[in-house]
Parts: structure tokens; C-alpha cells; sequence
């Protein structure tokens, strides 16, 4: 039960490790239900497609956790349900403001180490010109 909470408490992000573990606990967990493993390993392929569809993941995903419903006897939990959840604006600012963050961050990085590198070949180069 705790792997199907988790799914469905992080699926407006699955870029989490805890999702992630549920993610891989799937087949042991859910051992002698073949519905949940079907659904697990179509989740599965197509999360390893080289060029993902982002709508067959979330259908694929929000199947695998109402196959999960039905195998734990949630028999009020449908499709519909699954489908909807909440995800207030100011998360999603905030993981906005994260990305931009880490990416000045990356930005600056490499700017210093190309500067670093260009001053190093000047140094090399007036080094050079002192052994000759």
C-alpha cells in the first residue's frame, strides 16, 4: 500500500528518488498480481523509449496506479480520480525559480572555467616565449 500512496502523492512530479524507489519496489511488492505487473512493465517500456511521448507516460502511469486501486481493493478509485490532482501555482513557480537558479549557476560555472582555461593558454604561451 505504501508504494501505491507514494505514486499517487508524486505524480504531479515523478523526479523525485522516493518515486523512483516505489518505481522499483513494483515488482516485488506486487508479485502474484498480474494485472499491476502488466501495467508496471507498459509503464516501464515506455518511460525507455529514446524519444518519450509525455502523454503515453501519463496514461501509462496513471494505469498502473489504478491497477495498483483495484489490486488493493479500492474499488471507489477510478480513472478519473487518478487522473486529477493538485498542484498549486506557487509549486510550480517555485521548481521554475530552481531551474533558472541551477541553470545561472551552470551558466556562471562555465563561463569561469573558460576564462580560467583562456588564461591558462596565456600563461602557457608567455612561458613558452621566456625559454626561447
Amino acid at each position: 500500500m505504501e508504494i501505491f500512496k507514494i505514486l499517487m502523492a508524486t505524480r504531479y512530479n515523478r523526479c523525485t528518488i522516493e518515486y523512483v524507489r516505489a518505481l522499483n519496489s513494483i515488482d516485488v511488492v506486487f508479485y502474484d498480481s498480474k494485472k499491476v505487473r502488466k501495467a508496471w512493465s507498459d509503464y516501464y517500456s515506455v518511460l525507455q523509449h529514446p524519444t518519450p511521448n509525455s502523454n503515453l507516460i501519463f496514461d501509462k502511469e496513471l494505469l498502473l496506479i489504478e491497477a495498483m486501486a483495484q489490486d488493493l481493493h479500492y474499488t471507489n478509485i477510478k480513472w478519473e480520480n487518478v487522473k486529477s490532482f493538485y498542484f498549486p501555482q506557487w509549486l510550480s513557480i517555485q521548481y521554475q525559480q530552481e531551474a533558472n537558479f541551477k541553470n545561472a549557476q551552470l551558466t556562471i560555472t562555465s563561463s569561469i572555467s573558460q576564462s580560467l582555461s583562456e588564461s591558462g593558454m596565456k600563461n602557457d604561451n608567455k612561458q613558452e616565449k621566456k625559454f626561447e
